[in-house]
């Protein structure tokens, strides 16, 4: 459910970016000054705040990661086509990340976390190694050769689990992004 709402913010992001024929430049974090007053200390809740999402290059998503996650080791494939931006949230503990081109057509999303499962009368299951451990894959619709697919693990050593999915890429091509996934 989590990263629904990354991805519905990402999305979000984006398309007014390319409504407005502007292009979202990455601007540096804001560093906290000061010490909390009561009354900001007061209103903080149990529950942790959403990261807005920010845009950066493929290459300025390692980068965006490294600077607030710190509780989970960050994997990212090294192999993402040209001219792909990536849209980054993260906290301490979690981040996504979405990589997308210029029309939409081809998508790839790495998270800290994921569910799994596939819906629809064409859908595919399997595990399979993956990185050192079994992995599920999923393809959402085995008639179309560039439907979604997902991989989920659990990394070695690692405390917590991964999902990567792509969309508009065959086979093929998933694989070679699939297996670039290294610690960024």
């Amino acid at each position: 459910m989590r990263h629904l709402m990354f991805v519905g913010a990402a999305l979000l992001l984006l398309g007014l970016a390319a409504c407005a024929d502007v292009v979202a430049r990455p601007s540096p974090a804001p560093t906290p000054t000061g010490t909390p007053t009561p009354a900001a200390s007061a209103s903080t809740s149990a529950v942790p705040a959403k990261p807005t999402p920010a845009v950066a290059s493929a290459a300025g998503a390692a980068a965006a990661l490294h600077a607030q996650v710190t509780g989970i080791p960050v994997l990212l494939p090294s192999t993402v086509p040209p001219g792909m931006q990536a849209i980054v949230a993260a906290r301490p503990d979690s981040y996504d990340v979405q990589y997308t081109d210029d029309t939409h057509a081809h998508t790839i999303w790495i998270y800290s976390d994921g569910p799994l499962g596939v819906n629809g009368p064409h859908q595919a299951w399997r595990q399979l190694p993956f990185r050192g451990v079994t992995a599920d894959y999923f393809v959402d619709d085995t008639t179309t050769p560039t439907s979604k697919r997902r991989l989920y693990w659990r990394e070695q050593a690692a405390r917590g689990e991964f999902l990567l999915a792509a969309a508009g890429f065959t086979e093929d091509e998933f694989w070679q992004i699939a297996n670039s996934v290294r610690p960024a």
